[in-house]
C-alpha cells in the first residue's frame, strides 16, 4: 500500500483541489488537501494561486475546513478513493437540498460527477 493516496479530486472552472491521505510517523492516514485556482491582477494577467493544508483527520474535517457551509457539493467530483465512496456520497446526499434551490442547473451537470465518482454510474 502506498504511503500517500488520492482520496478525492474536485474540479471547477478556473481550479480545483486535491484530498489525498499520507500516513504519519505513527502510521497512522492523515488527510491533507492541495489546489490551486486563478485569479486576473490589475493589468489583467492570470495568477495561479497554489496551496496544501493539513493534516486533518478525517475527509469531512478536511472539507468542512475549506468548505464550511458546505458548498463542495457545487463542484464536480472527478475522482473518488474507493473507501471514501460511500461516505461521500451520504454527505453529499445532506448538503445537496441546502444549495439545489438556487443552483438547480448546477446540479445537473456535477450530480452525474458525483455519482460516477463515488461508484453509482447511471447507466
Amino acid at each position: 500500500m502506498p504511503d500517500k493516496e488520492v482520496v478525492l479530486r474536485l474540479v471547477c472552472e478556473g481550479g480545483g483541489s486535491d484530498f489525498h491521505r499520507e500516513k504519519n510517523a505513527a502510521g497512522q492516514w492523515e488527510i491533507y488537501e492541495a489546489g490551486c485556482s486563478i485569479d486576473r491582477d490589475e493589468k489583467d494577467k492570470e495568477i495561479w494561486h497554489h496551496w496544501k493544508r493539513g493534516p486533518f483527520k478525517t475527509l469531512d474535517q478536511a472539507l468542512y475546513s475549506l468548505f464550511p457551509c458546505g458548498s463542495w457539493v457545487l463542484l464536480s467530483a472527478v475522482e473518488v478513493h474507493p473507501a471514501y465512496q460511500a461516505r461521500l456520497w451520504d454527505l453529499y446526499l445532506e448538503e445537496k437540498p441546502n444549495f439545489q434551490a438556487d443552483n438547480g442547473d448546477c446540479f445537473q451537470h456535477t450530480e452525474r460527477y458525483w455519482l460516477n465518482a463515488c461508484g453509482y454510474a447511471q447507466a
